[in-house]
């Protein structure tokens, strides 16, 4: 890993085992309209667990995890289950992000550039 100083602060990083270079300054993550708190909003209205899962399944506690990619203008996409909870809600899981309105993107130096986002789920049926 090289770092790249100016002023004696860190402007740069370059990985050299990949041979790419990560701007650090001026740096914005991708972000849902209304922050976080906007995006946990959105998640609850619109998460809705299948009666087939509540009425059959029993017992259940388990998490899933969906990756997915903000692109630069916004959009949602490369939308992937990585950890499964249970087969019968996956879709369910990955139907939410699909829906999302579009994002703000994320921005290095005042440019839009594609980011990635990993969303967990936990689910819980008593």
């Amino acid at each position: 890993m090289e770092e790249i100083y100016q002023d004696g602060a860190l402007v740069e990083t370059k990985d050299a085992t990949r041979d790419k270079t990560k701007d650090t300054v001026g740096a914005r993550e991708s972000q849902f309209p209304g922050g976080v708190e906007g995006w946990q909003k959105y998640l609850a209205r619109n998460l809705k667990v299948p009666d087939e899962v509540v009425n059959n399944v029993g017992n259940f506690s388990g998490g899933a995890i969906v990756s997915f990619a903000v692109d630069k203008d916004g959009t949602i996409h490369d939308i992937l289950l990585i950890k499964s909870a249970l087969y019968l809600i996956d879709d369910v899981y990955l139907d939410i992000i699909k829906k999302s309105p579009k994002w703000l993107p994320a921005q290095i130096n005042g440019t839009a550039v594609k980011s990635y986002k990993k969303q967990p789920f936990f689910l819980n049926i008593q």
